[in-house]
């Protein structure tokens, strides 16, 4: 090497969302990182959701790693072994993780408080740890490390953030000191990032997180939980209400981690200038990086850019291949026979009918009892009327009941909405509209509606924040030259951008024409498979192999593909030893690809 310095020598890693197929793919693309010798220069780690999985898993066992044993290795042995492989096994977790007391401290019983247990019990990486894991000890090649997740308070990114001096974590509006970032659990930080929307309840914080001084179920008095609250900003439409801030899934607002390494970036550049602060912490801010780096607006910085603190921004990602994203549902031939009219009818005649049978079975039970008022001396005649008459008299009751009591609910509810108590004609006249309509075709409505919320939300919203934080990555001058985007598919979507004759250059074109050349078996079969496991929290067997044979190739072609950029640019040294290497072994492992995808799948660092 003759101390020339590496090419990568700084390296900036974003791991996107994606559930378990997250999980798999981030995988085996670290695994050929740590093959070509580049993992252990990652100094920037940003996660989310599916993502932090993998990324909490690799930090803390390069903090703690198993003697003789790649901190990768622990972790790829750790989940296969761990990640439940279907719907049932994970339910069976659960089930374990469950306690009859509420499981939150704050006394909540929800499904993602729950699955917090789960992960304390699932997974060794962050069991009964907590964030201060990442300080102290011996250092790693890790200096940033953060877990991204949303605050719904404003709407933007909340990140648990481990750096080298002294940044918060938070948000701009919800600033967490590092002190108290510390004491969180690695688990209840891993629940806030992977609290997808739907799927689970938002987390409260710092109510729902269990700090250290909250040593019983559900504590009184939580002094730090409490001192934690009196940083936090208050609801202005609810002032006397205690302070929190609502937190969820980390992809609803950046969903590849981009962000956050950019903000890594820039509060690196502003420490030569002085930062904001706030006690003793700085605030950790989204800087404006348009008008940073002279993209207009903002202010203007001199010609020395952050950007130069990194060599090599790699962004991996896993959108899910599904087309078309949305069908319409099946229309129903028949309208059928029922509709809101005739429901309530027999709604209101079998109220009607249950409160008269109620009322008749109890005039009943008492003329048998003042007709003959020895009955009770013989116990028979009691087992008799409890079953004769009781029994149907209190299930009578019940329903009856139930039935006036939920209907009215339902109208108090609606009545309470704004939009029926600020418009008193809209309900009846909702009712108008709503009453003729068959069953099938209100089925058919909400299914409609359902469904293409969904698809809006997991891929229309999704593929548009993945095109923003992109296209910001994209268009910094100064991270010219530096960016990898390891997409899942990305083969897939180079050989398809061939046949349509994209709008590359006929140099580039042909590079990439070359290095697909033979890798028809890879695209079709295990990257493909890999691109459309669904966003879940278990993973079978077969997955998961698929997953980590895209992973591994996907990196490799990612990396061959961008050093032949360098090349091309002039932005290599070509007699640099360092270079040369890794491009020979990525080049070699290449070709054995193609032949065979599972090739590294013996990779010692894996298996």
């Amino acid at each position: 090497m003759n101390g020339e310095r590496h090419p990568f020598e700084r390296i900036a890693l974003s791991l996107s969302g994606g559930g378990t197929r997250a999980v798999g793919f981030h995988l085996g693309s670290m695994s050929y990182l740590d093959r070509i010798g580049l993992l252990d220069n990652v100094r920037m780690l940003s996660t989310v959701s599916g993502g932090s999985v993998v990324g909490m898993g690799y930090a803390a066992y390069s903090k703690i790693p198993k003697a003789g044993e790649r901190p990768l290795k622990t972790l790829y042995k750790e989940l296969r072994e761990s990640l439940p492989q279907n719907p049932a096994q994970l339910v069976g977790l659960l089930q374990k993780a469950y306690h009859k007391q509420p499981v939150a401290p704050s006394g909540r019983r929800t499904l993602i408080a729950n699955m917090a247990e789960l992960y304390n019990h699932l997974f060794n990486f962050c069991r009964d740890k907590r964030f201060d894991l990442f300080w102290g000890g011996e250092p790693t090649h890790l200096e940033e490390i953060v877990f991204n997740a949303t605050e719904f308070m404003t709407g933007v990114g909340f990140r648990f953030h481990k750096s080298i001096d002294d940044r918060s974590s938070g948000s701009e509006f919800a600033v967490l000191s590092p002190g108290y970032a510390r004491q969180a659990r690695l688990c209840d930080i891993l629940a806030s990032s992977t609290c997808i929307p739907v799927g689970f309840e938002p987390l409260e914080f710092p109510d729902d997180f269990r700090w250290p001084d909250d040593t019983v179920s559900v504590p009184k008095n939580r002094k730090t939980c409490d001192a934690i609250c009196q940083e936090l900003p208050a609801n202005p439409n609810k002032p006397g209400r205690k302070k929190s801030v609502t937190l969820m899934d980390g992809g609803v607002y950046d969903n590849q981690g981009v962000f956050s390494i950019l903000n890594i970036i820039g509060l690196t550049y502003d420490s030569r200038r002085g930062r904001e602060k706030k006690g003793d912490a700085y605030i950790p801010r989204d800087i404006n990086l348009s008008g940073m780096f002279g993209g207009g607006g903002g202010r203007q910085e001199p010609a020395e850019h952050p950007a130069n603190d990194i060599d090599l921004f790699i962004v991996s990602d896993t959108p899910l291949r599904e087309m078309p994203i949305y069908e319409m549902a099946n229309n129903p031939e028949k309208a059928g026979f029922l509709d809101l009219e005739k429901l309530k009818w027999i709604v209101s005649i079998t109220l009607i009918l249950l409160t008269g049978s109620t009322l008749f079975m109890g005039y009943a039970y008492f003329s048998t009892l003042l007709s003959d008022p020895h009955r009770h001396a013989n116990w028979q005649n009691h087992i008799w009327d409890i079953f004769i008459y009781v029994i149907p008299l209190l299930l009578l009751f019940v329903c009856a009941g139930g039935g006036f009591f939920l209907l009215g609910r339902l109208k108090n509810y609606f009545g309470s909405r704004p939009a029926f108590r600020n418009n008193p004609d809209l309900r009846p006249k909702l009712w108008q509209y709503f009453k003729k309509r068959k069953f099938s075709d209100l089925a058919y409505m909400i299914e409609s509606r359902l469904s293409s919320a969904i698809a809006m939300s997991s891929d229309v919203f999704m593929n548009r924040i993945r095109f923003l934080g992109l296209a910001r990555v994209f268009n910094l001058p100064p991270l010219k030259g530096k960016v990898i985007i390891n997409v899942i598919d990305s083969m897939i979507r180079d050989r398809q951008a061939l046949k349509n004759e994209a709008a590359n250059s006929e140099e580039q074109n042909q590079s990439i024409a070359n290095l697909l050349d033979g890798a028809e078996r890879l695209c079709d079969d295990t990257v493909s498979k890999a691109s459309t496991v669904g966003t879940q929290f278990w993973l079978a067997t077969e997955d998961m192999a698929d997953l980590l044979a895209c992973g591994q190739a996907t990196m490799c072609y990612n990396l061959l593909r961008h050093m032949d950029q360098m090349k091309k640019d002039g932005l290599a040294d070509l007699k640099s030893d360092s270079f040369n290497k890794i491009y020979h072994q990525a080049a070699t492992d290449w070709e054995k690809l193609k032949a065979n995808p599972y090739y590294l799948m013996d990779d010692p660092y894996r298996d």
